[in-house]
């Protein structure tokens, strides 16, 4: 891939998680440190193909996050950007 299609696929994720957000619970689902057990101990020494980070965003970092732009989410203020 070169840097329009990443970037394209950049812009893709973040459109598909706000039309999908509403699918996912709005809490955490991972127990403290489970997200770091799942990184490496120290950045890789050869860069990683664009498609492996995104696939990391979708399987370590969101099942750890608070979905903010839930349509659930009462907690302080909504984004409400969607």
């Amino acid at each position: 891939m070169d840097f329009r299609e990443d970037g394209a696929a950049a812009v893709e994720w973040a459109a598909r998680y706000l039309e999908t957000v509403g699918e996912l619970p709005v809490l955490a689902q991972v127990k403290p440190g489970a997200i770091r057990a799942q990184l490496p101990a120290s950045p890789p020494d050869e860069p990683e193909p664009f498609q492996a980070i995104l696939r990391d965003l979708d399987d370590v970092l969101v099942p750890g996050m608070t979905h903010w732009q839930h349509p659930r989410n009462f907690a302080y203020f909504s984004v409400s950007a969607a």
